[in-house]
């Protein structure tokens, strides 16, 4: 464990991040790893997913605590799919039940089959081996994670984006499709989980991150925060 950490400590470093940068794993059994909290009230992925970045919690999420029926649907957990196709409708995500569709059906099947508890930790901190690697940030810090993905693979990062289903899919791409992520945050992220105006999500499966990071260093011309020009100023009538 202390290898992720270590390389948690060494992200941070690099990105200075305003919130802790997450290890996400998918639990199939076995029990829940010693530390991780409960929590006491039904909440959304993407609460957990603040909760935890911003608190420094290792939170723990199961089908009986899960208030999100969209990702409960991806995971496979009791949900009503009807109830979610006629809320993309109600709220004017689509206007077609056949776009609705769409839109769920490209979801559903990403989330890990028999998975029984999905647990969010502060990477510099994890309790859990992490599968996915989520981080939060500016479009500055979001630079700087893309220049390290491209230099590892050698081609652009390829985004697909709706403004819907923003975290919870990404991490669930991340993860089933071994590829790097971004997301503009959805109306879940910012009504239920007061992700903030500024805040560009990233996600990525934990096997690059090492890579991710040698990326990062190769880059010879900025780092983050990124150095001002300085001059001297000119002031008239001087």
């Amino acid at each position: 464990m202390e290898e992720w950490r270590s390389l948690g400590r060494e992200l941070e470093e690099r990105l200075r991040p305003a919130t802790y940068p997450l290890a996400v794993a998918f639990l199939k059994g076995g029990g829940v790893p010693e530390g991780v909290r409960k929590p006491e009230e039904r909440l959304s992925f993407c609460q957990l997913l603040t909760l935890s970045r911003t608190h420094g919690w290792t939170v723990g999420l199961g089908p009986e605590e899960s208030a999100c029926p969209a990702f409960n649907l991806m995971l496979g957990w009791p949900a009503e799919r009807e109830m979610v196709l006629e809320f993309f409708q109600a709220a004017g995500y689509v206007r077609e039940r056949r776009a609705a569709e769409g839109l769920l059906e490209e979801m559903e099947g990403l989330g890990p089959e028999g998975t029984e508890r999905v647990v969010v930790s502060p990477l510099t901190r994890t309790k859990v081996v992490p599968e996915v690697v989520v981080v939060f940030g500016s479009s500055a810090q979001m630079m700087r994670l893309l220049q390290g993905a491209v230099c590892e693979q050698g081609r652009r990062v390829e985004v697909r984006l709706a403004g819907l289903m923003a975290s919870c899919g990404s991490v669930l791409r991340s993860r089933r499709q071994e590829k790097y992520e971004l997301a503009i945050p959805g109306g879940g992220d910012r009504v239920f989980a007061a992700v903030q105006e500024n805040e560009i999500v990233f996600t990525l499966p934990a096997s690059k991150l090492r890579p991710l990071l040698e990326g990062m260093k190769e880059q010879k011309l900025m780092k983050y925060p990124v150095p001002p020009r300085l001059f001297t100023p000119f002031f008239p009538g001087g």
